[in-house]
């Protein structure tokens, strides 16, 4: 039993972070295009590369899980302490997000782009990034708790694409807001806060 959920959690961690880094790597480089795509053709053409990708790992997963090593029980104890840090986190995440900025529709549209400002309440107050915080919680969960050696490797290629996924998203936000971002930036880190305000 135990091992069958950890083979569904290993597929499932493969399936949703290809698609989930595909997509925002979409998103994010190439969003003066999007931008002038319109939003419905970009999510439209990101979302399908997106799936592909996803459907692609899925096809791979075997390859890309490689090694079962096994369960182990305080890998398990440490992931669902992940696990419960993250639903902490996404709780107070979510009494000040929207749906919108989940999808990052400020980032392709121009309308929702004419009626933001700097985000700097809840989370954002404490941390600039506290979606790519609440990823890598939710990654470490499901990689100690899966515990194929394939997942770990995927974890150590995730976090220096999500790095330069984090600066070309803090580029975009820059050109977007200028110096009212900038002004964020020094007041606010990217994940270790300094104090807590929430």
């Amino acid at each position: 039993m135990i091992d069958n959920l950890r083979y569904v959690i290993g597929v499932l961690t493969i399936v949703i972070f290809c698609w989930i880094l595909v997509f925002w790597f979409l998103v994010h480089v190439f969003t003066p295009m999007w931008r002038g795509v319109g939003h419905r053709a970009s999510y439209s053409i990101t979302i399908a590369i997106a799936t592909a990708s996803g459907v692609l790992a899925f096809w791979y997963r075997s390859q890309l899980l490689g090694t079962d090593l096994g369960t182990n029980w305080l890998l398990i104890v440490l992931s669902l302490a992940f696990f419960a840090v993250m639903a902490w986190f996404e709780r107070i995440y979510w009494q000040n997000a929207s749906l919108k900025v989940l999808v990052g529709l400020p980032e392709l549209s121009p309308d929702e782009q004419a009626n933001r400002s700097v985000m700097r309440d809840g989370l954002y107050a404490v941390i600039r990034h506290p979606r790519y915080f609440s990823g890598a919680l939710g990654l470490a969960a499901s990689v100690f708790l899966a515990n194929y050696y394939g997942l770990y490797i995927l974890a150590l290629v995730i976090v220096p694409i999500g790095y330069l996924l984090i600066r070309v998203e803090e580029r975009e936000l820059v050109a977007r807001f200028g110096d009212d971002y900038r002004r964020y930036q020094r007041e606010v880190p990217r994940f270790i806060p300094r104090r807590w305000k929430t």
